[in-house]
């Protein structure tokens, strides 16, 4: 019973703040999303790219692997960058089909 409570409830904060990403994200241009602040930090596109990679990692087989897959290229994150806001998008939401195949 607790189990599934937090369950619930961590899920409904993970809308919650993925929304509010998302709202964030809609107001920007593709080119926005791509700039860096500053030389010490990284673009929106950046993170989001890193986040998928992490996300396609520790999610894949989780229950019977370690969280670090070998063919995870987490270097190639942080230069490999998003040619068309579609494909920042594809990744942005890659993470939520990675939670519905979970729950089948």
């Amino acid at each position: 019973m607790l189990g599934q409570l937090y369950l619930t409830a961590t899920i409904a904060r993970f809308e919650k703040s993925k929304n509010l990403a998302e709202k964030a994200m809609a107001q920007l241009t593709f080119h926005e999303l791509c700039t860096k602040p500053s030389r010490e930090s990284n673009s929106i596109a950046t993170i989001v790219k890193h986040m998928h990679g992490n996300m396609l990692s520790r999610w894949t087989n989780f229950l019977t692997e370690d969280g670090e897959k070998a063919w995870r290229q987490r270097d190639a994150e942080f230069s490999e960058l998003y040619t068309t806001r579609a494909a920042l998008k594809q990744d942005w939401h890659c993470g939520r089909l990675m939670k519905w195949r979970l729950a089948k």
